[in-house]
């Protein structure tokens, strides 16, 4: 059975998502749909492509990963179809999946949504997929370059510091940054000591394994389980803690 994946900002405090996935079921009986996750901040493309980025590689080759975030009217804006290390992707060209993807995409596609003949989104993204499984969607889409880019994932590396920013906070209010450990381990090669600045220069000292590494609503910073820093609070939020949002800059400090 083919697995589709959703991720959207609908929400679920109403009706959308259910509504879609009723579409997509109507004219694909037999296809097993995942959610990943529908509370993507409402038109946040960074956090949409890090959910995306760090979740599609966990299922197996053919998933068909639908992505809805920031959508505008489709008579307003474009759709693509991407390949990327045995997925598919169907998101609309708003620099998510360039973001999420990066360079390591086999192809895009444009949808030539005149030819696809249907009007509503729901009714697109579910015609779409159909065209997918069936192998029929080269009659409806052509490759493209020309595709909205964007780079908020990249941090600034200077002589003695990285400067990032916080792209997602969890459920917990955990604060995971775009510092990954590679950007790291020069700098603590060639430095002892370790400063997270934030804010208006607070700051934390080193980083820890674990969170209980240190105290209860002490705040800390390790490199979480995909690689990038997350400043948290043990048992706490830091976000509500330390008063840190999505897109505070984090800047790391070597001495």
């Amino acid at each position: 059975m083919p697995i589709v994946t959703l991720t959207t900002d609908f929400g679920h405090s109403d009706i959308y998502s259910g509504r879609f996935k009723g579409h997509i079921l109507s004219l694909n009986k037999d296809v097993n749909i995942i959610d990943i996750t529908h509370q993507i901040p409402p038109y946040n493309v960074a956090i949409g492509a890090y959910s995306l980025k760090y979740t599609f590689s966990s299922f197996p080759k053919g998933t068909i990963h639908i992505i809805r975030v920031d959508e505008k009217d489709l008579d307003k804006s474009r759709l693509l179809i991407a390949f990327c290390k045995g997925h598919f992707f169907i998101a609309p060209d708003n620099g998510l999946l360039p973001l999420a993807l990066g360079h390591n995409m086999d192809w895009v596609r444009v949808v030539d949504l005149v030819k696809l003949g249907v009007y509503s989104a729901n009714e697109t993204y579910s015609k779409l997929l159909s065209h997918i499984l069936n192998n029929e969607y080269l009659d409806y889409s052509e490759e493209s370059k020309d595709y909205i880019v964007k780079t908020e994932w990249v941090a600034i590396k200077e002589a003695d510091s990285i400067i990032g920013m916080v792209v997602l906070v969890d459920y917990f209010g955990n604060l995971l940054t775009n510092i990954h450990f590679k950007d790291i381990k020069p700098y603590i090669e060639r430095y002892n000591d370790i400063t997270i600045i934030y804010r208006h220069n607070e700051n934390i000292k080193g980083l820890v394994t674990s969170y209980d590494d240190v105290k209860n609503g002490e705040a800390m910073c390790r490199i979480n389980d995909l690689g990038f820093l997350e400043i948290a609070v043990n048992r706490g939020s830091a976000a509500s803690y330390l008063g840190i949002k999505f897109g505070h800059q984090v800047k790391i400090l070597f001495e």
